[in-house]
């Protein structure tokens, strides 16, 4: 890979508010099962992971419905910092192709056809820029991608070592068997760049620490609650919270880092832990 600072860099800048947020309805998910036949996972593997690419290629999955486990640790949605190799658009989604040193894989973003998709701050991210991606690994057409849910350009070189001590830690917690790792309910590991959450409640409008959009996304749930087993599609919750597009997914990946949301019958629907 070339040098960090080799490349272009680009900022966050969100698109305006009420445009939805995430793709829905394309055909990303792994193996023959529908997303609306899936169990609901626990609490860990709501929770963000930050890992290399190396442990994306070597994570395990017992059939097509399964949890992807990493080192024996069940994980749902993980972390990567890497370096954009190439970009491909196609009509359906688009192909970030990433290597971090350890490996190579793409992220795919899928378009959604019912949102407007003329306006995508993704669009600017080019070869040789550094970007930070949460998602959630899938197969498509037998290969290994992860399906991303936000996607930054790195503005801080500090963030690629702050997320490296991340993966250390992480792996090691869940190596020594600390408590936090097994998930008792109030323990949580926290890194410089992303917490890994292992705990299974917090959510509600009275937690402390929440930003104003973050709080705006929680208020927003807690007053339509009357289908909390499905939970909300983000793009329905993101015309109602009067933001810029980045500080929604901004906001989005900090409530599901801490535990405050998690995903429930897919990757595009979320609720309040409780």
């Amino acid at each position: 890979m070339s040098q960090f600072g080799g490349g272009p860099y680009y900022g966050n800048d969100g698109g305006g508010a009420g445009g939805g947020y995430l793709t829905g309805g394309s055909p990303f998910g792994s193996g023959t099962g529908s997303p609306g036949g899936a169990e609901k996972r626990t609490a860990l593997s709501h929770a963000i992971r930050p890992v290399t690419i190396k442990q994306l290629h070597n994570a395990h999955q017992q059939h097509g419905d399964a949890p992807w486990t990493i080192e024996g640790v069940e994980t749902g949605h993980m972390s990567i910092v890497a370096q954009v190799v190439s970009v491909k658009a196609q009509a359906t989604n688009t192909v970030y192709y990433l290597d971090d040193g350890t490996g190579r894989i793409e992220a795919r973003r899928w378009r959604d056809a019912n949102m407007d998709n003329s306006v995508d701050p993704n669009d600017q991210i080019s070869p040789d820029s550094w970007v930070r991606v949460t998602g959630v690994l899938k197969i498509y057409n037998q290969k290994r991608h992860l399906n991303h849910i936000t996607l930054h350009a790195l503005t801080d070189f500090n963030e690629l070592w702050y997320h490296q001590l991340d993966v250390i830690v992480a792996t090691l917690t869940f190596e020594k068997g600390s408590s936090t790792a097994q998930g008792d309910g109030d323990g949580q590991y926290s890194g410089n760049a992303s917490a890994y959450a292992a705990q299974s409640g917090g959510g509600g409008d009275g937690d402390p620490g929440l930003s104003g959009v973050q709080k705006m996304i929680v208020d927003w749930i807690n007053s339509h609650d009357e289908d909390p087993d499905d939970g909300y599609h983000i793009g329905v919750i993101s015309r109602h919270v009067h933001t810029t597009e980045q500080a929604f997914a901004d906001a989005l990946e900090a409530l599901m880092e801490n535990g405050t949301i998690f995903t429930t019958i897919d990757d595009t629907h979320v609720a309040l832990a409780r």
